[in-house]
């Protein structure tokens, strides 16, 4: 059997109004055309569909059960058609992920996103601290990945994880000799912190670290790009704290320590716009979530590789 959807489609028409005048008015076309898609269709078929007489048209047997399989067979094809037509207009999730997730979550989640839905289209927007929380509730993007807690009308911040802050210094002595360093220690040498432009909360945090303990360091205000306070550390400038999940870059000349005072730790999480429940969206926070389970797993145990000493400072504190 081997008919064609336009056959179809007129068989349907014809079906419910009975009469080949106001079926082919109805699809904007000549009788004799409607006339031979449904001969075309019955030689197909293999049987009369409609039975055609002076007292008007009606439905064979053969015709009224092609009825229920033609509705289904259409139906199908709209659907199939709208999937298709979705995926080709389907505007790409707008996240912007903070660098402290760019690393390790970020790649192994696009891998995921990838695998879960082939046809995910995710845009990246680079975006400085101090801009993020604006666009998410503008509408220009559509998620923060990786970010402190935000709290703003209409967004909802769900915790990821929560990370151990760590000192990073330059590979020069008398660091190269230490295997943890104190905050006092560290702001002996002037001490890398974002500028108030780009990030007034890394700042604040960062200052915050010492203040609790009493010290007040010399700062140098840096840019948020975390490969230009990299150099500047390597280069011998300045120290800095970080994430623990940075402990698995490469970069030149720089080193990671513990510290052994008691840190707070590093909130991270995910923002979107409470109102938002699309597909896309969905799809993006449950492949985040599982990711970042995943991740982090793998990162405590990545953590006493290079800190082995790590626990027995922490229980000391």
């Amino acid at each position: 059997m081997d008919f064609r959807i336009r056959q179809l489609q007129c068989f349907l028409v014809l079906a419910e109004k009975l009469n080949y005048g106001k079926a082919a008015r109805s699809q904007f076309m000549t009788q004799p055309t409607l006339s031979f898609q449904i001969k075309s269709l019955e030689e197909d078929c293999g049987t009369r569909l409609f039975d055609r007489s002076h007292q008007g048209v009606k439905l064979t047997a053969a015709g009224e059960r092609l009825v229920l399989s033609a509705r289904r067979i259409l139906a199908e094809v709209a659907s199939v058609h709208k999937q298709i037509s979705g995926l080709e207009t389907q505007a790409p999730l707008r996240v912007c992920c903070s660098q402290a997730g760019q690393f390790d979550i970020l790649p192994k989640l696009l891998r995921n996103l990838t695998k879960a839905d082939p046809m995910f289209s995710l845009e990246l927007q680079p975006m400085v601290p101090e801009e993020r929380v604006q666009s998410l509730t503008s509408g220009k993007l559509d998620a923060l990945m990786m970010v402190a807690p935000v709290e703003a009308p209409g967004i909802t911040f769900q915790l990821l994880r929560s990370e151990t802050i760590i000192a990073v210094v330059p590979e020069i002595p008398p660091f190269t000799s230490m295997t943890r360093i104190s905050m006092h220690e560290l702001a002996k040498n002037p001490v890398l912190v974002a500028n108030e432009k780009d990030c007034s909360h890394c700042k604040q945090f960062t200052l915050g670290l010492y203040s609790r303990l009493g010290i007040t360091p010399r700062t140098i205000e840096t840019p948020i790009n975390l490969n230009v306070v990299f150099a500047m550390i390597a280069a011998g400038m300045g120290v800095g704290t970080t994430s623990e999940s940075l402990l698995g870059t490469k970069f030149p000349g720089v080193i990671f320590l513990p510290i052994k005072e008691s840190m707070p730790k590093s909130k991270l999480g995910v923002a979107w716009r409470t109102d938002d429940d699309s597909p896309s969206l969905a799809l993006f926070r449950e492949q985040l979530i599982e990711t970042v389970s995943s991740c982090s797993a793998y990162q405590e145990s990545a953590n006493a590789g290079h800190f082995p000493d790590l626990p027995a400072i922490a229980s000391a504190m």
